[in-house]
């Protein structure tokens, strides 16, 4: 395997671009707003910076797109600006690939309702974000123009990062720092480690669309008290509260998984 991974500063990213060292692969990493020395930048909306990377001239054989911009309210209050990086810029890497590089991309239970929980990849989606409209354009694009297609749809992403910005990051930082935290006791979802979405990851190489996440559904208040209990950290900041109190731009989806 010789892969790109594009947005290896993030999350996902991250824990590809480590694991795929780790098994000796050649691996070339990029990143778009936070430098690190090791990685390249490129900005997906730009198509000449995609050329470098993915065409003809010595192409990755797979390519993983887990950089996005996935910040779900900015995504509903910016949706034509985030639209370029989370559709068109797919739609780049798509349409300058070469046709025998795989790409592998990363998606989301958001492109569900959230209606009934847990769901399969044979039910159908239906968004009810810009973000998760913008996942699920990135989807039917890749789906029906790539030759070599993977896509991953996860959530609720936790475990090491450079940057701190996950579910768990944040809330044991809060808690460390004594500051009560508010968290929704109805929406749910299957906690993922990072690195083990990242393994499995590596493993998949047929065309579809594959649910990859942890086994245990659970509310995002009861994973926050489990992270609290399995840190040592006080429980009692941790306050309940209904999604909808919370008034997000975005509607989250309930039931997902």
């Amino acid at each position: 395997m010789n892969a790109l991974v594009i947005g290896a500063s993030g999350q996902v990213g991250g824990a590809l671009f480590r694991k795929l060292e780790a098994m000796n692969h050649p691996v070339h990493g990029t990143y778009h707003s936070v430098k690190e020395g090791h990685l390249f930048p490129m900005d997906i909306t730009k198509r000449k910076q995609i050329e470098e990377y993915v065409s003809d001239f010595t192409p990755p054989s797979h390519i993983f797109i887990p950089g996005a911009v996935t910040n779900v309210d900015f995504c509903e209050t910016n949706p034509e600006e985030t639209y370029k990086t989370n559709v068109l810029g797919v739609k780049n890497v798509a349409d300058l690939a070469h046709p025998d590089s795989r790409i592998i991309f990363f998606s989301t239970d958001f492109v569900f309702d959230g209606e009934q929980g847990l769901y399969s990849e044979l039910d159908l989606p239906n968004p009810i974000s810009k973000y998760g409209q913008q996942k699920l354009a990135a989807e039917h694009y890749l789906a029906t123009h790539a030759k070599k297609f993977t896509i991953i749809r996860t959530n609720v992403v936790f475990g090491p990062e450079a940057q701190g910005k996950n579910f768990v990051s944040r809330l044991i930082l809060n808690l460390q720092l004594g500051k009560e935290v508010t968290i929704p006791k109805d929406e749910f979802g299957t906690p993922t480690y990072g690195p083990s979405l990242a393994s499995a990851s590596i493993e998949l190489s047929d065309n579809g669309i594959y649910h990859l996440s942890g086994s245990k559904l659970v509310s995002r208040y009861r994973f926050a008290l489990e992270v609290a209990e399995v840190f040592g950290l006080r429980t009692d900041l941790i306050k309940p509260i209904l999604s909808a109190d919370l008034k997000r731009p975005a509607k989250r989806p309930l039931s997902a998984g």
